[in-house]
């Protein structure tokens, strides 16, 4: 599988590090976390996903997204002395006529975030589509340039609804990697980003959350944005 970070709740590694402590006195500063382009299959979150990154209250009716639609103008999220700004937000339909949209984002934006549905993953027919999913993904970012790697942002979504519900937060990365179905979908990328970057490969880097829940996505968001400032 792609060499796994673990972020979110259960964040254990020392990328950040220290960025955590609270500045005392210090004149809060306004960080670029660049550009976001999103993507899973249907239902998979992505809606819910941006929303909440926008900080905005979730829609009453569920409809999908049927365009690419591009979000700028994004409220700074503020942690302690920290004020992060996200530039741009893409999202657009989780199909497969969508694919060539998807490899050309991967290419252009700085982040790079895919969705997985929790609760599906003993549908095989969905995880062939997320593994044919990630490793176009991984294809993609090889084009980039040597110089060019960026980590694939794998955010596991529907956890109220999936077989880890009833897992304490700080240890539910950890479950969810160690699970053989979630095992299954990484299967020969590690091997693949190898052979098309370069030996160390591309890096992936898995959060949780229930995305309905505030405080929850809040946990998480924090975790991704203190991950990309400590790139």
């Amino acid at each position: 599988m792609l060499p796994i970070i673990i972020g979110g709740v259960a964040a254990v590694t020392a990328i950040g590090a220290g960025l955590y402590a609270r500045a005392n006195n210090k004149k809060r500063s306004t960080i670029s976390l660049g550009t976001f382009a999103i993507w899973g299959r249907p239902n998979s979150g992505k809606t819910t996903f941006v929303y909440q990154l926008q900080q905005k209250e979730l829609p009453k009716e569920k409809r999908a997204t049927t365009e690419m639609i591009r979000f700028k103008d994004i409220k700074p999220l503020t942690y302690e002395d920290k004020s992060f700004k996200i530039e741009e937000i893409t999202d657009f339909p989780g199909t497969d006529d969508r694919k060539r949209s998807w490899k050309k984002l991967v290419k252009e934006k700085q982040h790079i975030f895919y969705l997985i549905n929790l609760s599906k993953l003993e549908d095989k027919e969905y995880i062939l589509n997320v593994k044919n999913d990630l490793k176009l993904t991984v294809e993609a970012i090889s084009n980039t340039g040597i110089n060019s790697i960026k980590p694939v942002n794998i955010i596991c979504t529907h956890l109220d609804k999936s077989t880890f519900k009833d897992i304490n937060p700080s240890e539910v990365n950890n479950k969810i990697q160690d699970s053989s179905d979630f095992k299954i979908i990484f299967e020969k990328l590690e091997s693949l980003g190898e052979e098309l970057v370069n030996s160390e490969g591309i890096v992936g880097h898995v959060y949780s959350a229930n995305l309905i829940d505030k405080k929850s996505f809040r946990n998480m968001l924090k975790s991704i944005s203190y991950d990309i400032y400590g790139q």
